[in-house]
Formats: C-alpha cells, sequence, structure tokens
C-alpha cells in the first residue's frame, strides 16, 4: 500500500496524520506512522468523535496507551476545535474531566466503498431540495478553486450568499479556512454547513 492509499485510509476514517510535538511543532506522520495507525484501527477501530465539540465539525479523540496490553483503551485527548468567531483554536474541556480514561465506543474501521455509517451522517443535507454532491477531486483543488466550486454549489442549492461574486468568494474562502483541521487539510462538509447557516436557503413558504 503506497502513502497516497494510507492517507485515504486515515482521512475516511477521521484519523489524524500529524501530532503536535515539543515547543508546538508539527509532527507529520511518515509511512511507518501511518501503517501502525491503519493497524491499530482495523483492530480495534477508528477514534471515537470529542463529545464536547465533535459535533463542530470532525474533531476525534486520540489516545495514549498505557502499555501493550491496552486492549484499545487508554488515556483519551482532545485536540480541540476552530472557533470561526475568534478565528483561532480552542482548546477543548474534555481534557480536563475525570473520565478522560474511561472506555470509549471504537466504531468499526472503514474500508473504500463502505456505506456512512449513522454515526457520521452529518446534516449537510438537512433543508436541502436536492442532494448536495461535492466533487471527488475537490481537496486536490487550490483554495481559491476550491473556493469558487464552493460558491456555485451553494448557489445551486438556493444559498443566500451576497450577489456580488467577489463577497460571496470571500465568504467561501472563510469559512473553508475556518473549516481546516489540525491536518492542515479542509473539511468542506463543515464548511459548507458553516455557510448553510450563515446564509440559509429560502423556504417554501418565503
Amino acid at each position: 500500500m503506497n502513502l497516497d492509499e494510507l492517507k485515504q485510509y486515515m482521512k475516511m476514517n477521521r484519523m489524524p496524520s500529524s501530532e503536535v510535538g515539543q515547543k508546538n511543532k508539527r509532527i507529520v506522520y511518515k509511512k511507518a506512522d501511518l501503517v501502525a495507525h491503519c493497524v491499530d484501527g482495523e483492530k480495534w477501530g477508528r477514534y471515537p468523535l470529542c463529545p464536547n465539540c465533535g459535533k463542530r465539525g470532525t474533531t476525534t479523540l486520540r489516545v495514549t496507551y498505557a502499555d501493550e496490553n491496552h486492549g484499545g483503551q487508554g488515556t483519551w485527548k482532545c485536540v480541540g476545535y476552530y472557533d470561526t468567531v475568534l478565528q483561532s483554536v480552542t482548546r477543548c474541556s474534555f481534557n480536563y474531566k475525570e473520565d478522560k480514561d474511561a472506555p470509549r465506543e471504537r466504531l468499526p474501521w472503514r474500508k473504500p466503498g463502505d456505506e456512512m455509517s449513522d454515526d457520521e451522517q452529518d446534516d449537510v443535507q438537512a433543508g436541502m431540495d436536492k442532494p448536495v454532491v461535492f466533487p471527488d477531486d475537490m481537496h486536490a483543488m487550490a483554495p481559491m478553486e476550491m473556493s469558487k466550486k464552493m460558491v456555485e454549489i451553494c448557489r445551486e442549492h438556493g444559498l443566500q450568499l451576497p450577489k456580488a461574486e467577489n463577497e460571496a468568494l470571500r465568504e467561501c474562502y472563510t469559512k473553508l479556512q475556518a473549516s481546516m483541521n489540525y491536518d492542515d487539510e479542509y473539511d468542506i462538509k463543515t464548511a459548507f454547513n458553516l455557510l448553510k447557516e450563515a446564509y440559509p436557503p429560502l423556504t417554501k413558504e418565503q
């Protein structure tokens, strides 16, 4: 399995591809690290969403095992979430809870072609007259191209973005930046939900 395939597995299971080391230095996982995480995930399941801030996006907990007999459980930690109001990463209160060492349910490891399980269903489709579909190659687009495509998708589904194209583009770009996770990857669905919250489509009554 090559590096891109490993990253694909990590992404579809919402697993981290990097971590913050000493002096807040970002450490990007190498192939051996990704293999180890995938093996761990296949055996024990993917990491659970943070019960505090996971609903804001796709923030998953991370685990530190005590020893080799961990059974897939250990001390859980949340890296926080990006606050769109403060425009910065906000620390999560989960790390100060007494039950951070309590066992957490780890859901089945997903593979390409697997259907999305109930726990992963988000509200992207809520309130939409027709299914919202994002291009498969959207993650590979440059930020401005991605923003242009997001404007197109939002207008297609009736979101009340600013009429001026440059203002609409700026709004989409801002929300995409706000959706960026700790692995410096855009969460397109989260960005769309932020836009839908800010510029909801008109109802039939309206």
